[in-house]
């Protein structure tokens, strides 16, 4: 679509072409009021990924709760705890060696 001259056009009021058509050409790139709405719905989508990728890492963690329950299932052994998690939620396969561990946090009973 081809901005019409003299009508109004968003925000921005394109001027009459007065024989120099080259320098009175629409520029998006300085119409400041369509600028800002581009920012803030740029701003919208970025706040939205963010609520979505929050959303599902709450869904693929658990609570510390639950790992007390696990670790107890296991009598204590964290690293079978961990194991049983990743083959229950798709992460290893039954039979995988689990070389090494770490936990951050972790208070034994």
């Amino acid at each position: 679509m081809s901005p019409v001259r003299g009508r109004v056009l968003g925000s921005a009021r394109l001027p009459p072409d007065h024989g120099h058509p080259e320098t009175e050409r629409y520029d998006p790139d300085h119409d400041t009021a369509l600028q800002r709405a581009l920012c803030r719905e740029r701003h919208r989508q970025d706040v939205a990924e963010c609520a979505r990728e929050a959303a599902h890492q709450a869904r693929q963690t658990t609570d510390a709760a639950e790992w007390s329950r696990r670790v107890a299932e296991h009598h204590g052994d964290v690293t079978e705890a961990m194991k049983a998690w990743l083959v229950e939620t798709g992460r290893a396969v039954e039979d995988a060696d689990i070389q090494y561990l770490e936990v951050r946090g972790w208070i034994p009973r």
